[in-house]
């Protein structure tokens, strides 16, 4: 059984690995890049190592085939050929991160009626306004200026309700914390996610995905707690995107009209079916995010929602009702690990000012903010007296209505019943 990559090795165009689920060595199969001999193939091959997870061993080259030994393979390893995803490249992605989802997500979370109490949630101030700053400068990477289109404008709200900003007015800079909010400098505004909900825009971040995924992901988790579900919350979070644009490209379709020459179909295919580990982590980033939902519960519960807690106390109760019975993780980690993760989820909210588009910034800031805030309930010393902020409880809930929603997505496009 083979599957066929183009998108393991950046910095590798046009080339295709042969991945032998049997085997340990990966073989790319003879390629003609636009390079000029070997040395500057190695160079590309050395700075594409992070993709393996270790460095290369071994590296051959003759009469353009590669053979390259690995002591093992990368979790965020893209299969191709990807509407043969084996029940072999599943359990190799589970056994990698520590990972179970043999559940469907439907069951497992709810279904229909925790995707109608998310939704509603949404809707609603306290769980749609966010103080941000889309005018950053990207600090870790350096990349070409795509500009902006119209499809990636936002204008910041105005009339944002006053127990909102009394709840956000207290900054709070932690040196060690598991997340970075923007400061309350001049260009930081309220912007409106109902006003933006998620779309394509045309931005092609491919070069903040590598980061994050080469970079900030474990390339080796040592465990089955805080690494691989960072692991897991990163891939889950390129895959709830992905959901949305390709849902929002069969929308305009059904409504006559085409996107650069892209399918729906072909776009699930390439951006999803191709990466079963996005699909898995969906599964798990969601059981995650609602054990922490689970976790919090109480303290969620009892706080003041000021003027919509008629509305968000019966719909947030729905929530915490499915979180229950979410399976429990293993949450006793040594330091030394709690602290890389706290490092890791603290750069992903950093380089998300990384991405040009402002549509897309503004979401990608929330989710990482919400992800970062699960974590900090699972693995923080203690959860007695945990108290989260505003914009805790709310990116938390965005972050695990995203998630959610992607599930959906997934089970329209493959015909399955929802």
């Amino acid at each position: 059984q083979r599957h066929l990559c183009r998108a393991c090795a950046p910095g590798l165009p046009r080339c295709c690995i042969i991945l032998p689920m049997t085997s340990m060595e990966v073989q790319p199969a003879p390629m003609r890049l636009r390079t000029n001999g070997n040395r500057q193939l190695q160079s590309l091959l050395c700075r594409s190592r992070n993709s393996f997870a270790v460095a290369p061993r071994l590296l051959q080259h003759a009469s353009g085939l590669l053979k390259i030994a690995t002591a093992g393979l990368s979790v965020s390893m893209c299969l191709r050929n990807a509407r043969r995803t084996t029940a072999a490249s599943r359990r190799l992605y589970q056994k990698r991160i520590g990972c179970c989802a043999a559940e469907p997500a439907s069951e497992v979370a709810g279904g229909r009626a925790l995707e109608a109490s998310l939704s509603t949630l949404r809707e609603t101030n306290f769980f749609s306004l966010f103080r941000l700053d889309l005018f950053a400068s990207c600090r870790v990477m350096c990349q070409e200026d795509q500009g902006c289109t119209l499809e990636c404008e936002v204008d910041p709200t105005g009339g944002v309700p006053d127990f909102i900003e009394a709840e956000d007015q207290n900054f709070v800079y932690e040196i060690d914390g598991w997340y970075r909010l923007d400061p309350p400098v001049e260009d930081v505004e309220y912007y409106d996610l109902r006003s933006y909900p998620e779309k394509y825009t045309g931005y092609d971040g491919s070069i903040v995905w590598k980061f994050v995924h080469n970079s900030l992901a474990f390339p080796e988790p040592l465990n089955h707690g805080c690494e691989a579900n960072l692991n897991i919350a990163l891939d889950a979070l390129h895959g709830s995107i992905s959901t949305h644009i390709v849902a929002d490209i069969r929308a305009r379709e059904e409504n006559g009209e085409t996107i650069d020459g892209y399918g729906s179909a072909a776009e699930f295919v390439r951006r999803l079916e191709s990466r079963p580990q996005s699909i898995l982590a969906l599964q798990s980033a969601q059981a995650l995010l609602l054990h922490a939902v689970h976790t919090a519960s109480e303290g969620m519960l009892s706080r003041d929602f000021g003027d919509e807690s008629s509305t968000i106390v019966p719909e947030l109760s729905k929530v915490c009702d499915v979180a229950a019975g979410a399976p429990s993780i293993e949450k006793a980690e040594p330091s030394d690990v709690l602290r890389d993760c706290r490092l890791r989820l603290r750069e992903l909210c950093i380089v998300m000012d990384c991405v040009d588009c402002n549509f897309c910034r503004m979401h990608a800031k929330v989710a990482a903010i919400g992800i970062a805030t699960a974590f900090k309930i699972l693995y923080s010393d203690s959860t007695t007296g945990l108290s989260l902020s505003r914009v805790e409880v709310a990116a938390l809930i965005v972050a695990l209505e995203k998630f959610t929603d992607g599930l959906r997505i997934l089970r329209q496009f493959r015909g399955e019943a929802d």
